[in-house]
């Protein structure tokens, strides 16, 4: 399990980084099908759910622009393009991007750094792909996840992300 903080008042409440994707790529897709969240009926998102493989996939596109910082670095600025979802990272968490999609970029990039890690990551899983096209400006992706469903007592179903990745 890689334990990740969620600032005190987030949005996001998970606490193991394979749970907060999930979550938040959940969010994301929530907020794009609200037109007033998403005027210009973006899909940058897209979830599947395969109960025989217990495998959840999604793919994602950011628009990122290409910045250089003080250091001298080149960093991937995500441009949001949902409007007004009330999103926080809230304080003294793990990430701290203002956007859920500035914090989807942080949360992706923190756990394809766990993944390259053998010590991270003994069944060397590759769970997390992307790439940053700069012609294009386009951060985009696959993530599949390992999931456990369960039928709870009130009749809901309960998608959860199965950990694989280690502290």
């Amino acid at each position: 399990m890689t334990v990740v903080t969620p600032g005190s008042g987030a949005t996001l409440k998970a606490s193991k980084a394979e749970s907060q994707l999930l979550e938040l790529l959940t969010y994301i897709k929530l907020m794009e099908l609200q037109p007033s969240k998403n005027p210009d009926n973006r899909t940058n998102i897209s979830i599947s759910y395969n109960l025989g493989t217990q495998l959840a996939n999604m793919t994602f596109s950011i628009d990122a622009t290409p910045e250089i910082n003080s250091l001298g670095q080149m960093v991937s600025v995500a441009k949001p393009y949902l409007q007004n979802t009330g999103f926080t990272a809230g304080s003294g968490g793990t990430f701290v991007s203002s956007t859920p999609e500035a914090y989807l970029l942080e949360l992706l990039s923190f756990i394809q750094i766990k993944e390259s890690d053998s010590t991270k990551n003994t069944n060397n899983d590759n769970n997390v792909a992307f790439t940053y096209d700069v012609d294009r400006s386009l951060f985009s992706g696959t993530v599949t996840l390992p999931i456990e469903t369960s039928l709870q007592d009130d009749g809901t179903v309960k998608v959860m992300a199965k950990e694989y990745l280690r502290d």
